[in-house]
């Protein structure tokens, strides 16, 4: 029996997770004081993106908790914070848009 030190001849050779598939390059985000944007727009930009996120995350993960579970409370809990992100992030996007 071989040990942990010791190499099986038939194991192949690992192979080079660099050459695998093409090399992207990701960006790195700006700073804001590089952003030639106004501070409010900035600010409200993040804020419709937070929380449209947390609106996907409760409005899918809610009805998913209910059905595999059978947690109702945590499930529409989840789905009244998805309701209130959503709506929190639409009224801040409309603010802005209306000035």
């Amino acid at each position: 029996m071989l040990s942990d030190d010791e190499d099986n001849p038939h194991e192949p050779e690992e192979p080079d997770p660099d050459a695998l598939g093409p090399r992207i390059d990701v960006p790195e985000p700006p700073d804001i004081e590089e952003v030639d944007v106004p501070r409010e727009l900035f600010v409200a930009f993040w804020t419709v993106v937070a929380m449209a996120n947390v609106a996907v995350f409760g409005l899918t993960v809610g009805p998913l908790v209910i059905l595999a579970f059978g947690e109702w409370r945590l499930g529409l809990g989840s789905i009244g914070v998805g309701l209130v992100a959503g709506l929190v992030g639409y009224r801040r996007y409309e603010g802005y848009r209306n000035g």
